[in-house]
């Protein structure tokens, strides 16, 4: 019997986009999920459109939450920026679950969206060579075996579900990044022009230069399972993005049915196939995670 996707608890990222945020609830009112986590980052000091902006956020969520529920607020006075803000929330949220949905303010996710990270986080929950969830997929091909989902090894960060045996490999300070970088692990996992994209990305973001907290993430994984470099932690996109963004790329939503990938994670077929996606520049960048082979939502 397939979960109930209310049963499973999300967390909801917000800030100061009040628009975005009232879509983001719509489609969760949807689905209703029995436990909801929503965490608001404070305004920036001496800005007075910002503290208004935050202000009407909050009030919306108040407001907008109309289902029975269990809610639990995090509202910062103070501004933690993207990359403190973020992933104290979510440290935050998976001190209180041991697995859960993230979705951000401008994260529009479909109804299959949440039964697809059900479903999938109840089947690898015990599989530690799975790391994440994700809800969308930019690649535009689906995979030849007719799978609705494959194993990655990126996990996208519009819409995603984990563990917390997973988070607890999140590296926020980046202390593990220079000993990563100079054993060579990520040109054993990608190649070496895959290697000069993430190397740069996270050198600005290990100076300060970048305040983010999402280049971490899928870092942290990779770093997290170095047995061996072909391996990782995989992340099962789905086949088609179950998640969407409202605050300004835009895809379209779909949502067909799945069923159970028959490629393994870190197989030789599975790896075979995230080494020809991870050559695809143009179109996102292949994590061990589960990914829909195109995504299903909008970002807002």
């Amino acid at each position: 019997m397939a979960r109930d996707p209310r049963l499973t608890s999300v967390l909801l990222l917000a800030y100061r986009r009040p628009n975005t945020t009232a879509r983001v609830l719509e489609a969760l009112r949807v689905v209703q999920p029995r436990r909801l986590f929503v965490a608001c980052d404070g305004p920036r000091p001496d800005d007075a459109a910002e503290l208004q902006a935050c202000a009407a956020t909050r009030q919306l969520i108040e407001t907008a939450i109309d289902w029975p529920c269990e809610l639990t607020l995090l509202l910062r006075e103070e501004n933690r920026g993207c990359r403190r803000g973020v992933s104290e929330a979510i440290d935050w949220f998976f001190a209180q679950v041991e697995e859960g949905i993230v979705l951000e303010d401008d994260i529009v996710a479909s109804p299959a969206f949440f039964a697809f990270c059900s479903e999938l986080l109840e089947r690898y929950r015990d599989d530690r060579r799975v790391g994440v969830i994700s809800g969308s997929n930019f690649q535009p091909q689906r995979p030849r075996d007719g799978a609705s989902y494959y194993f990655s090894i990126y996990n996208h960060c519009w819409g995603w579900a984990s563990w917390r045996r997973a988070w607890a490999a999140y590296d926020a300070d980046l202390q593990g990044w220079p000993a990563f970088r100079d054993q060579g692990w990520l040109e054993d996992l990608g190649g070496r022009r895959f290697a000069r994209y993430w190397t740069s990305c996270l050198e600005r973001v290990h100076r300060g230069d970048c305040d983010t907290w999402d280049y971490i993430w899928p870092c942290s994984c990779r770093a997290g399972a170095r047995p061996p470099p072909s391996a990782g932690t995989p992340s099962p996109p789905p086949s088609c993005s179950a998640a969407s963004s409202a605050g300004g790329r835009r895809r379209r939503p779909t949502a067909p049915p799945w069923r159970p990938c028959p490629t393994r994670p870190g197989s030789r077929r599975c790896y075979s196939a995230m080494r020809a996606w991870a050559c695809s520049a143009a179109s996102g960048w292949p994590t061990a995670s589960a990914t829909p082979p195109t995504g299903c939502g909008a970002r807002a």
